[in-house]
């Protein structure tokens, strides 16, 4: 658990000062807003823009989100930045919390921790809940501010003990890892529950996952897998992805490849890498789906693009073996040098092999007896 760098789409009605637009037009900001909401970005940018121009600061957020991700308009994260520095300048929580994480990721502007605290405690002390979470995990992770888990453990239980659901799951996260407080798998547990009953995706998530593993219960697939359905039927596309697989090896359900694939397909459409890296797992398996090395290699491709570890030691197992490409322990050992820099210890093993059998010494010998070397130091 890290706090969270990517920009998100805060949408909050900020004060009313610096919301609402003159009756007259209120028609045209309400179409502005539907227009956004449904993703008709090029008539949300049409309608807003004078709105942001006479210095309503939703209007400025919104169109920063649009400038930022690219919506409706050429990405532009200049524009995006001083977009978001005019809505927050008028107090707006929303332009405050996207002008910190423009400050902490250097979009538009340079990376600067201390501001990125700045802006977070204005909003933060104007009330936002969001903006007082991301204080506490930079007090956790010790950005802009001098790391303490314990201190980062008493905000958020705060925030917990006021009934925010997001917080709620952290709570339970430290609880469960004993970050900033002594372990407890049953504290870790209700909070998790108090979390996934107020229809939070990531605390059912959380929860369907300690049911699984026992975590503060008996192991309970079942129950796991109700919580799982409960989270992927809101869109969570983590969740999604564990469901699918849940089906696909028939664990707190009956085995139904159909639904597998349903529910991986619906967190591919959103991207997730670690669902493209389980078609390409079938496609190569046979596991739900006919072999099909090709396939296997454009979705294990479309993964490892996103830094997805197992995408990436799969791409080399087959490009070792001349699995829906050429043959070619070069590229092998890249695919696994990729895998290992995100943490995947099978391609540390595969990379072993290659090396020791003297099959991926043309790539760089001296780099090769560095690795041998280092693999076997103790």
């Amino acid at each position: 658990m890290t706090a969270v760098a990517k920009l998100i789409l805060v949408l909050g009605i900020v004060a009313a000062g610096c919301f609402a637009p003159a009756t007259a037009r209120a028609g045209q900001f309400e179409d502005a807003e539907a227009a956004w909401e449904r993703g008709d970005y090029a008539t949300a940018l049409r309608l807003f823009q004078p709105f942001a121009t006479q210095g309503n600061a939703h209007a400025q957020n919104v169109l920063g989100l649009m400038y930022l991700n690219g919506y409706g308009v050429g990405q532009d994260f200049g524009q995006a930045f001083e977009l978001f520095k005019k809505s927050a300048e008028q107090g707006a929580q929303d332009g405050q919390i996207n002008l910190a994480l423009c400050y902490l990721v250097g979009r538009g502007t340079s990376k600067d921790e201390k501001l990125y605290i700045v802006w977070l405690r204005k909003a933060a002390n104007a009330g936002s809940p969001e903006a007082k979470s991301r204080l506490a995990w930079a007090r956790f992770d010790g950005i802009g501010m001098e790391k303490n888990e314990a201190g980062a453990f008493a905000l958020i239980k705060a925030l917990a003990d006021q009934g925010i659901s997001d917080a709620q799951n952290d709570l339970g996260w430290m609880y469960e890892e004993g970050r900033g407080v002594p372990q407890d798998y049953a504290a870790a547990l209700t909070w998790f529950r108090k979390s996934a009953e107020q229809e939070n995706p990531r605390g059912q998530l959380s929860l369907a996952r300690a049911y699984h593993s026992g975590v503060g219960t008996d192991a309970d697939d079942v129950r796991a897998v109700s919580w799982l359905a409960r989270a992927a039927e809101q869109g969570y596309d983590v969740a999604q992805v564990d469901l699918g697989t849940a089906y696909a090896k028939g664990v707190g359900v009956p085995l139904d490849q159909v639904q597998a694939r349903y529910w991986l397909n619906k967190a591919v459409a959103q991207g997730n890498p670690d669902a493209e890296a389980e078609l390409g797992s079938r496609y190569l398996n046979g596991s739900g789906e006919e072999i099909d090395y090709k396939k296997a290699s454009f979705w294990y491709r479309k993964a490892a693009a996103k830094e997805n570890a197992l995408a990436q030691n799969d791409l080399g197992w087959m490009a070792e073996n001349g699995f829906g490409m050429p043959k070619d322990d070069t590229e092998a050992a890249r695919w696994y040098r990729m895998a290992i820099a995100n943490g995947n210890e099978t391609a540390k093993r595969n990379l072993d092999v290659l090396y020791q059998l003297g099959r991926a010494l043309h790539i760089d010998e001296s780099e090769a007896r560095r690795w041998y070397r280092s693999r076997n130091f103790r």
